[in-house]
């Protein structure tokens, strides 16, 4: 298992990474984000929860912004195969992603601080940005 900036996770067994919309939004205006990412870990799958995916949908579909066209980059990325979907568990994104990384034995890419404590609570290993690199707890 690959290391990043924080915690060793090489006694980690984890299905993949799920990403929510805060890191998304976040890691696509940071140039080499994804790129990190994939060197770093490589070996694991990319999930998002269909309910990012209709967050970012809703979100792309603003009229005004800077947010709304870095959601459709981050829609046009997921489209080309980078991202596997999963299917969603609740309508709300970060409670879909609490159940799936809890149950799935999933890491979760996020840069809400108040899920990235909750996740924590539980046992999640949880990655964020922090200067542009990754960082994980």
């Amino acid at each position: 298992m690959p290391r990043g900036r924080g915690r060793d996770l090489s006694s980690f067994e984890a299905r993949g990474i799920i990403f929510d919309t805060s890191f998304l939004l976040e890691a696509i205006k940071t140039p080499g984000a994804f790129t990190s990412m994939e060197e770093l870990f490589g070996d694991l799958p990319f999930y998002v929860p269909e309910s990012v995916v209709d967050e970012l949908r809703r979100i792309s579909n603003r009229r005004r912004g800077v947010k709304p066209r870095r959601a459709r980059l981050v829609l046009n990325y997921i489209e080309k195969g980078r991202f596997k979907t999963l299917e969603s568990k609740s309508d709300k994104a970060d409670t879909d992603i609490q159940i799936l990384a809890t149950e799935g034995r999933y890491i979760v890419a996020t840069g809400d601080s108040r899920l990235r404590e909750s996740l924590a609570e539980t046992g999640v290993k949880v990655i964020y940005l922090k200067d542009g690199y990754p960082h994980i707890v």
